[in-house]
């Protein structure tokens, strides 16, 4: 047998190690390359080019002159102030000149805007080029924080699309939320503060769908403090955190919010003022006591301009008046929104339901302004690419919202006649051409605001896919529906209960202007409220407002009750319809074989 000796190998050139190494340095660089850096190169072009042509119109508006009767008078009233005193004085004054009318996180803003226009009392030499003559600096930089919000707003439209829905559905939703007339004209050039508010509730909302819950409490405590308006969705919060993560969220979430709400409020606690801070949550529901001020909602169908000059507290009809009509019927869309929640947390009914509460609010509460249905154009931007309906929505909604701004702006509002004059086509005939005014012009805009709501309201009903909920699952639904509505019976009744125990105030007793034994000052806007409630036909005596409260207790719970019986009802009745194909039926099957293996 042979031996075979192993031959000796040859060892490789350092300058082959070298070639080696690089190519495969090279093949590596490559395939990063055409994996992340390639993606990453052409979708955050297209995210900022997106953006830039979204923003361009906005950016142009901001050196507009304001009109010195509008908002931006009390805006600059009040920079001035906290500038002077801080933060905590802002509402140590009287309304309108020195007490800030918002939630305790809006005056942190125009005291930024104070820092600034301390720091850049002129256009800085580097817009030398850019700023226009005639430009107005103050107003462009009382408008910055806003429109800086509504770029975040839009940013978060554009990713959180594109992971839905792709790329082109992204443009889509960021385009017509960021270049929209009615958005424009209410944030630019009316400087309305509906932006904080906004991204506050659209970033505490994608918080809930995902693993962080409890970012989005923090964010709904800054967004409660920012606006009334997001105080709608806090029972949605919690509801929509149990639905999704469970009660062990609901606490750390809590947590979360009431330290978010702490830092806010901590400078007033601090310097003493803290009960001056609280007296803002009472105040700013007394400065127009109206039935509608100039928002065209239910309310302008029933009464049209003149609901401006009518107290909320006026008698509409019976023992009612017209702010406990507007509660009750906002309750019945509020449950079932609720409802709609708890029963599918997904995003896009998540963002499709929290849109068609703001409606609703805007369209049945009282005291509601032209600017207050603002918050529907973001909401409804991250969820109408899932459905048609809410396209035409959207739409419906952004003429007669830039309608309801435009038709009561202090500038344009002299000059309509001239201007529908110029505009109206010579071909109309003279009835239709004679028919084009301002007022007809604003009923068309509420007819269609209630068109838009009642399409929403089939949306919540039927959609497509529905009809695939297993069995089981709306058993459980009618089975929540049933629980809230024997709930809230038995809670009407105890409250109603304790209000009827409760003695009466003695005859000709006048109206508080403090509580908590003056702790809490009602006096800042105490004078304008008595005008305004006196004035427009309203009663301020406790007797009166006692007999609403028991109306309340007692239809509140009814109502509720109602809607959730409703809704349990038709959950069972789309349960066992008849009229399901053989598609529809074999698909409930396996969804409830999936859900009984989960």
């Amino acid at each position: 047998m042979a031996l075979s000796l192993p031959l000796p190998q040859a060892r490789p050139r350092p300058a082959a190690v070298a070639r080696r190494l690089v190519r495969w340095t090279m093949r590596q660089l490559a395939r990063m390359l055409r994996q992340v850096g390639w993606p990453l190169c052409w979708q955050g072009g297209l995210f900022f080019l997106t953006l830039g042509l979204a923003l361009l119109p906005a950016v142009r508006l901001l050196p507009l002159p304001s009109h010195p009767d509008h908002d931006m008078s009390h805006f600059r009233l009040w920079i001035a102030w906290l500038t002077a005193n801080g933060v905590e004085a802002a509402y140590a004054g009287l309304f309108p000149a020195q007490y800030v009318i918002y939630p305790p996180l809006m005056p942190y803003f125009y005291h930024l805007v104070g820092q600034l226009l301390t720091a850049l009392p002129q256009p800085p030499p580097a817009l030398a080029g850019l700023w226009p003559e005639d430009g107005f600096w103050v107003e462009a930089v009382v408008r910055t924080p806003v429109v800086g919000f509504h770029a975040l707003l839009a940013s978060i439209i554009y990713w959180s699309t594109v992971r839905w829905k792709g790329h082109l559905a992204a443009v889509a939703a960021t385009m017509l939320y960021a270049a929209n007339p009615a958005v424009l004209f209410d944030l630019v050039y009316w400087a309305q503060p509906d932006s904080y508010h906004s991204a506050f509730v659209v970033i505490g909302l994608l918080f809930l769908l995902g693993r962080w819950p409890e970012l989005g409490w923090a964010a709904f405590a800054l967004a409660a403090l920012a606006k009334p308006q997001a105080w709608v969705y806090l029972p949605a919060l919690l509801l929509v955190t149990w639905r999704r993560h469970g009660f062990a969220k609901v606490l750390s979430g809590s947590v979360f919010f009431l330290t978010a709400a702490l830092l806010v409020v901590w400078p007033y606690l601090a310097a003493g003022r803290g009960w001056e801070m609280a007296s803002v949550f009472i105040n700013f529901s007394r400065v127009m006591p109206v039935v509608t001020a100039n928002a065209h909602n239910l309310w302008w169908l029933v009464l049209g301009q003149p609901g401006l000059f009518v107290a909320d507290s006026a008698i509409v009809g019976g023992p009612f008046n017209y702010q406990t009509v507007g509660l009750l019927l906002f309750l019945a869309a509020f449950t079932l929104g609720q409802l709609t929640m708890l029963g599918d947390p997904s995003r896009e009914t998540l963002f499709g339901t929290a849109g068609f509460l703001s409606l609703a609010f805007f369209l049945f509460s009282t005291q509601v302004h032209e600017n207050h249905a603002f918050l529907v154009f973001p909401l409804l931007a991250l969820c109408w690419p899932a459905s048609v309906r809410l396209l035409v929505v959207y739409l419906l909604l952004s003429l007669s919202m830039l309608a309801n701004l435009a038709l009561h702006d202090p500038l344009l509002e002299p000059q309509l006649p001239t201007l529908l004059a110029s505009w109206t086509a010579s071909w109309l005939p003279e009835p239709l051409a004679a028919w084009v005014d301002s007022q007809q012009l604003a009923l068309l805009g509420t007819v269609l605001n209630m068109v838009a709501f009642a399409l929403w309201l089939s949306w919540l009903f039927w959609r497509p896919g529905h009809a695939t909920v297993p069995p089981r699952e709306r058993q459980r639904r009618a089975g929540w529906g049933a629980l809230v509505g024997g709930a809230a019976t038995l809670a009407g009744g105890a409250l109603a209960a304790l209000l009827i125990l409760t003695p009466p105030p003695p005859p000709g007793t006048p109206p508080p202007d403090s509580l908590l034994d003056g702790r809490i000052s009602l006096k800042p806007v105490a004078e304008p409220y008595l005008r305004i409630t006196l004035g427009g036909k309203g009663t301020t005596d406790p007797a009166a407002q006692r007999q609403q409260w028991l109306i309340l207790a007692l239809g509140g719970p009814l109502v509720v009750a109602t809607v959730a019986l409703a809704y349990a009802s038709s959950q069972g009745l789309a349960r066992s319809s008849p009229q399901q194909s053989w598609r529809t039926r074999a698909a409930i099957a396996s969804a409830d074989r999936s859900a009984r293996r989960t």
